[in-house]
C-alpha cells in the first residue's frame, strides 16, 4: 500500500509536479465510459478507506480555498444557527454567486466560521461542506474539474486519486 500523504503543505508539493499527468489521468477518466462504474466503485471504496486515515479537522484546507455554494435551505439553516435573520446573515457573510443567481456564496477566504482548522458551526454547515470532497454521490465524472482542483490541497483527494492511478494501472507503485 502506498504511504498516504496527510500534511496538505506536502500534497501541495506532491500535486504541483503532476499537472501534466493528471491532465492525461482526467482524459483517461472521462474516455472510460464503459468503465465508469467499475471506476465509481474504486473511487467509493478508497475514498471510504481513506477518511478513514485523514482527520479533516486537523487540516481546514477547503475552508480556506473554496467557496462553497449556499441555497435557501443552507442560509435559513446557517442563521437560525447563529441566531441570525437570514438578510442580516446575508448581508454579514454572503454575496450572491455570479453564474447562479439564486445562490450564494461566502464573501470571503477563509470560510467566516472557520477557527483554525474547525468549523465553528458544523451543525449547521452548508450541503456543500456536508458533501466535500464530492466523491460520493450520482455524476461523479461531471465533477472532475472541481476535484482534480482539489488534488492540489485536499489530502483526500490526492490520496484517493493517486491510490486510483495505482488501481488502474496509470502509475507502478513506487518502491
Amino acid at each position: 500500500m502506498r504511504e498516504i500523504i496527510s500534511d496538505p503543505k506536502e500534497v501541495g508539493q506532491a500535486a504541483a509536479g503532476m499537472t501534466e499527468e493528471n491532465f492525461q489521468f482526467k482524459a483517461f477518466l472521462l474516455q472510460a465510459e464503459r468503465a465508469q462504474k467499475d471506476i465509481e466503485g474504486f473511487i467509493s471504496y478508497l475514498s471510504q478507506r481513506t477518511i478513514k486515515t485523514i482527520d479533516c479537522t486537523a487540516c481546514g484546507e477547503c475552508c480556506r480555498q473554496v467557496r462553497p455554494l449556499l441555497d435557501n435551505f443552507d442560509i435559513e439553516r446557517l442563521a437560525d444557527g447563529l441566531n441570525l435573520e437570514s438578510e442580516e446573515f446575508k448581508k454579514q457573510y454572503l454575496t450572491k454567486h455570479i453564474a447562479k443567481p439564486h445562490d450564494y456564496i461566502f464573501n470571503a477566504l477563509p470560510c467566516p466560521l472557520l477557527d483554525g482548522n474547525r468549523c465553528t458551526h458544523y451543525e449547521f454547515r452548508p450541503q456543500a461542506c456536508d458533501r466535500f470532497p464530492q466523491f460520493k454521490g450520482p455524476h461523479f465524472f461531471d465533477r472532475l474539474d472541481n476535484i482534480f482542483h482539489y488534488y492540489t490541497f485536499c489530502p483526500i483527494v490526492f490520496n484517493v486519486l493517486e491510490d486510483l492511478k495505482l488501481e488502474l494501472g496509470i502509475k507502478r507503485p513506487q518502491r
